[in-house]
């Protein structure tokens, strides 16, 4: 399905966000001789163990990319993988990408950051 929707995108604007999913209890036991927890992208939270889904779609809302990481990794971390390869006009997010590197990045490409600033950028605390 995502080769399909991915195969003519609307790339006037691109969205990226990411959202947490909890894992069941049993997640914790997740067999060694499958990459153990970190292969199947589980990892500690505040509510136990959870995968967080990263995901980058065109103006249209057609998924373009798809992305799983432990639950707690932080969505920047993400952010390059979701984008490179694209030419798109405006990249929309939340203020969770709202790093220097990436938004130097975004303006490398002529493309315009929708995102908005943090409420403590670095340096202001």
């Amino acid at each position: 399905m995502l080769e399909h929707f991915a195969d003519d995108p609307d790339m006037e604007n691109l969205v990226i966000d990411s959202t947490i999913v909890r894992a069941h209890p049993c997640a914790a036991g997740a067999p060694a001789a499958r990459g153990g927890q970190a292969n199947q992208a589980l990892g500690r939270s505040r509510g136990g163990f959870t995968t967080k889904i990263n995901l980058s779609v065109d103006a249209q809302g057609n998924p373009l990319r798809i992305r799983l990481t432990a639950g707690q990794r932080h969505d920047i971390t993400q952010a390059p993988d979701l984008t490179d390869g694209f030419d798109y006009e405006h990249l929309i997010a939340d203020r969770s990408y709202d790093a220097d590197d990436f938004l130097d990045r975004i303006n490398a490409q002529h493309a315009v950051p929708v995102i908005p600033p943090r409420a403590n950028p670095p340096g202001t605390r």
